[in-house]
């Protein structure tokens, strides 16, 4: 067997080597073995193109077998570079002086007097390329050549074949990483716990400085900053006007937004920073729009103290862990509206009779314990039926509607109101006394009088009267049942009286 032919059969041999692993570390020292095995190789790299970065990572680089860092170095005019863009070998027979363009010294001992360059073509991409190097002169043949170039392509097929299996084991890991992270966020529908478990499982995910679970108010037109934790610590909610700060940027585009050096990124971006958190600035941050049913409903993002520490991969990771999230938070959403809604009644929307019931118990318990007072009201609307039969049902729904609104308008955002049946109505005012009480529903008698109704064809009618029972607590009962009937008794009296009238203590 000649010369030529034992390399060939050596080529073959290695080739089945190379090809035999798809572990990404294992193949890289194959290839370098297998090179050095061929020709002459006292140094040797990988060198693989990032086309979306513009960079080429020396993935491999050794030098009298001492494995050296990986680097990145941009896809400019190198060695490595030149062999990429131009498809092409470059051979050195004697360096002795300055190269024509940069050839990368990986910090060794020795300068490589010869230096064989040539590119891993796969299909019609070029993959990378692979240099042998050595100290010697003229240490190259022109077989040398050739069967470095027969091989690059053998390796960029290895190459290639061990991405592919890397990124699939990648992406089934991934799977069941999300496959848990949803059965985690899925295990509850109370929002304020979901949120912190999207925290949780982001923070175990994706480590990084400073965390935010950011909701979008769309009737306030507000971000608000569910979650804020930096450094491990926790910080208040708070809100911000949408179309301020980066999230704004993510809800505004519906992607995700990785800034590598933020104190840049604000100018370019004409952003102003918005202070969360520690004081300190951050140098780098991600974020990921949270949508469900094509509605965005938040923001997921990291942010670091380091620049340049989140990439395209931590984006699709965290991307889909938004998805999930939004799933989860949306169906929340639903479950909590209809949560309420089957504790309100549904012509007028304050609570029922059951509910109003339960709540008013539980602020009796409390105003007991902490000796505040409690006043109830009873309402009813005088003559209510036959207000109905002259003008129909749809005007009764109206006059219904229209006072829950004069009752709300008249007490505070905390008090309950409620629809005891009918066309009568319970309200407990915390922290009231008789006499708050009294002129609470004088309020309520003033409001509902200048209320403007109109019947089913548009037509105005006049507005029904009120009667109205008040009791407070202690004095007039210690519990809610007492306090009801007590209040229920001084409607009736107003009612005696000629209607239109408030019954309180003495009344």
């Amino acid at each position: 067997m000649d010369d030529h032919s034992a390399r060939l059969h050596t080529l073959q041999r290695l080739t089945r080597k190379i090809t035999a692993t798809l572990a990404v570390e294992a193949l890289y020292r194959a290839i370098y073995e297998s090179t050095h095995e061929l020709m002459d190789c006292d140094a040797f790299f990988i060198a693989l193109q990032d086309e979306a970065r513009q960079v080429c990572d020396y993935v491999f680089q050794i030098e009298n077998d001492v494995r050296l860092p990986p680097v990145q170095l941009p896809l400019a005019d190198g060695l490595a570079s030149r062999v990429i863009r131009t498809r092409q070998l470059v051979d050195y027979a004697n360096l002795n002086g300055t190269p024509p363009f940069p050839i990368q010294h990986w910090g060794g001992k020795h300068q490589a007097r010869s230096v064989l360059c040539v590119p891993m073509i796969f299909g019609n991409r070029v993959l990378g390329a692979l240099s042998a190097q050595s100290y010697r002169p003229n240490a190259y043949s022109d077989a040398d050549r050739e069967i470095l170039s027969i091989f690059a392509g053998q390796a960029a097929v290895a190459i290639h074949n061990a991405r592919l299996f890397a990124e699939t084991q990648r992406k089934i890991r991934q799977l069941a990483l999300l496959n848990q992270v949803g059965h985690i966020i899925s295990s509850t529908i109370e929002i304020g716990h979901l949120l912190d478990l999207i925290y949780e499982q982001v923070r175990q995910v994706l480590p990084s400085d400073t965390y935010y679970v950011t909701l979008v108010n769309w009737e306030n037109q507000t971000l608000e900053l569910r979650v804020l934790v930096d450094e491990g610590e926790h910080f208040p909610a708070t809100q911000i006007q949408l179309g301020e700060g980066l999230a704004s940027l993510v809800v505004q585009r519906r992607a995700p937004l990785i800034l590598h050096n933020l104190p840049e990124d604000y100018g370019r971006l004409g952003i102003i920073r918005i202070p969360a958190g520690r004081s300190k600035p951050s140098l780098s941050w991600l974020g990921v729009p949270m949508i469900a049913s094509e509605r965005l409903i938040g923001v997921l993002a990291l942010a670091s103290y380091h620049p340049a520490a989140f990439d395209e991969e931590d984006a699709e990771v965290l991307q889909n862990i938004a998805t999930l999230a939004a799933i989860a938070i949306d169906n929340a959403r639903h479950h909590a509206r209809a949560e309420e809604q089957a504790r309100l009644d549904s012509l007028t929307q304050v609570l029922n009779h059951g509910y109003f019931l339960m709540r008013l118990r539980e602020e009796v318990t409390g105003a007991l314990a902490t000796a505040h007072r409690l006043s109830v009201i009873m309402l009813d609307i005088d003559h209510f039926k036959e207000y109905n039969d002259a003008y129909g049902h749809l005007a009764g729904d109206a006059i219904l509607r229209g006072t829950v609104q004069a009752i709300r308008s008249s007490i505070h955002q905390a008090d309950l109101v409620g629809r005891w049946g009918g066309e009568e109505f319970a309200i407990a005012l915390l922290e009231t006394d008789q006499a708050g009480a009294l002129s609470v529903a004088d309020r309520i008698r003033a409001t509902l009088a200048q209320l403007n109704l109109t019947d089913d064809q548009g037509r105005a009618v006049p507005v029904p009267t009120a009667s109205q029972g008040i009791a407070t607590l202690p004095e007039d009962g210690e519990d809610a049942i007492a306090l009801i009937d007590r209040a229920d008794q001084r409607l009736y009296q107003a009612k005696a009286r000629g209607r239109d009238q408030i019954s309180g203590t003495g009344g």
